[in-house]
């Protein structure tokens, strides 16, 4: 499928987003404040800060878009593979808002 130009995920991708679907709103922010961030899949990533930045809490969404890009500087090599990866996806939102992440 992916040599027909069609996007497939593989299954971790797939179970990644599934969990991250099931954790409590309350807890995604503080996830993604966290040296965790990057195991936030980039896609559920965006659609957080995509909310609070229709919200207008910039603060907020520079504070998490500010810490993802931190991951990149982690000592492990899969958290800052992964970060750069997902710095592609996120790239829109890091030019939206008041500019300052």
């Amino acid at each position: 499928m992916s040599q027909a130009g069609l996007s497939v995920q593989s299954y971790t991708e797939l179970l990644d987003q599934e969990f991250w679907e099931q954790v409590p709103e309350e807890n995604k922010k503080e996830v993604l404040t966290s040296d965790e961030a990057w195991c936030v899949p980039p896609r559920k990533c965006a659609h957080i800060p995509g909310r609070y930045l229709a919200a207008r809490r910039m603060k907020t969404v520079n504070e998490i878009l500010m810490k993802y890009a931190s991951c990149v500087g982690l000592e492990a090599p899969e958290a800052r593979r992964t970060t750069a990866i997902g710095l592609s996806d996120l790239g829109e939102l890091y030019g939206s808002g008041d500019g300052s992440a």
